[in-house]
């Protein structure tokens, strides 16, 4: 293994309770001319629009066996979720260096540097073996001048207060819910490191793969006022019954390869009344290029609350807060929410200022069946109290915790996000 300290290009942070130490992806911080300031909205008020259901064709790549459209759930330096959209694709390639016939390749979409790599799939084993490989890179004008940058695949281990950069191969496992699963050490992440430079573009904690089993639609207000700009992406719902979890609820510019959504909790009471409690972190003002401190560090999903002007809702900044929806079917209906920046008095003006946009019409649909939650669910009628009681909670140590134990936790063998 070639060992080195990350160092040079951006802030070093330390990880909570331990001395290791890594940077801020680089990916981040010199790709923050990709969204311009225009494509958000510094007012927090809108007109209540009621969700309506629409009708979303399947946006997920059918999967044939393990080949289709995945979304990723990895964590950040924070343990914040995130999200982004992978293809898993069947090929067949011959790499005539090694004399080795790939036939799978992984592709993490991204608008400016999408990541491509190859392995092997065993299906007799359950695992994809992949080795350290070029993986793609990116060319152009970053805030620290014109780049030419070609990115390495593979693995960061933990050593010591540093992290080493592995020349194994690494290996994915498919689950029995088809999830991908990294195989790696604790603390161990899949990173893309910069050739030549002792330098992470960008890299992921924690790493799954989920298939894509649903479709989320919404529009959000255009740069024209009274425009609309409509959005369909693929997203993985997690179906606990009296809740759920979503992989990429509030995606801001759909396979932006950036992060830029989340795994959001829904909770569901017995007459299929949705409800969000936030605000939860969504995303990175980084990418933004947004400098206010006052805006902090993440964008957050937020409740709504009436208005002064009737007919209008605006952010609710109180803490809790919440977003309503129902439940019917396939379909869960959320009413408009907000993710916005924290909200500061400017100076200039004496008045609240923020960065942030509006989610309407919002419609998440399953590609197929109906929520279990709901009565035409084989099997379930509603949602009961004793089969919330009779699942254990774990925490990742593997020890019994109360349902209510906030963070990443373990229930009828599955991973779920309690806020």
């Amino acid at each position: 293994m070639r060992k080195f300290l990350l160092s040079a290009c951006a802030a070093v942070v330390s990880l909570a309770a331990s001395a290791q130490v890594l940077q801020t992806p680089l990916c981040k911080t010199v790709l923050n001319n990709n969204v311009k300031f225009d494509d958000m909205t510094s007012v927090k008020a809108i007109k209540n629009v009621k969700s309506n259901a629409k009708k979303a064709a399947p946006a997920r790549i059918a999967h044939d066996g393990i080949y289709g459209l995945y979304i990723s759930g990895y964590t950040e330096l924070d343990d914040k979720w995130s999200c982004d959209s992978v293809i898993v694709e069947k090929v067949n390639v011959k790499d005539e260096e090694t004399n080795t016939t790939y036939n799978t390749k992984f592709k993490f979409c991204s608008e400016n540097a999408p990541t491509e790599f190859y392995g092997v799939y065993d299906a007799a084993a359950g695992t994809i073996t992949c080795p350290v490989q070029y993986s793609g890179g990116y060319s152009g004008n970053t805030t620290q001048g014109a780049v030419d940058y070609k990115f390495i695949v593979g693995t960061l281990l933990p050593s010591g207060d540093q992290f080493s950069f592995s020349e194994d191969p690494f290996v994915f496992t498919v689950d029995e819910d088809g999830t991908l699963l990294l195989n790696i050490e604790d603390g161990g992440a899949l990173a893309n490191i910069i050739e030549g430079m002792n330098t992470i573009w960008n890299f992921f904690f924690s790493l799954e793969l989920k298939p894509a089993n649903a479709v989320i639609s919404y529009s959000r207000p255009g740069r024209q006022q009274g425009t609309y700009d409509d959005f369909v992406h693929a997203a993985y719902v997690e179906d606990y019954t009296n809740n759920v979890s979503v992989y990429g609820f509030a995606w801001f510019q759909p396979s932006s390869g950036m992060g830029m959504s989340t795994i959001t909790p829904l909770d569901i009471d017995k007459d299929l009344n949705v409800l969000f409690t936030g605000p939860q972190n969504a995303f990175s003002v980084a990418p933004f290029g947004i400098q206010d401190e006052g805006a902090g560090k993440y964008f957050k999903i937020c409740g709504t609350k009436p208005s002064a002007e009737e007919g209008y809702v605006e952010v609710d900044t109180g803490d809790p807060s919440y977003v309503h929806g129902m439940l019917s079917g396939n379909k869960i209906i959320m009413d408009s929410f907000p993710v916005f920046t924290n909200f500061w008095n400017d100076p200039a003006t004496g008045e609240q200022s923020a960065y942030g946009f509006w989610y309407l019409n919002y419609v998440i649909t399953l590609d197929e069946g109906v929520f279990k939650a709901d009565p035409s669910y084989a099997g379930i009628n509603g949602v009961t109290e004793t089969s919330v009681k009779n699942v254990k909670t774990y925490n990742l140590f593997g020890q019994e915790v109360p349902a209510t134990t906030k963070g990443l936790v373990i229930r009828g063998g599955k991973k779920f996000f309690n806020k």
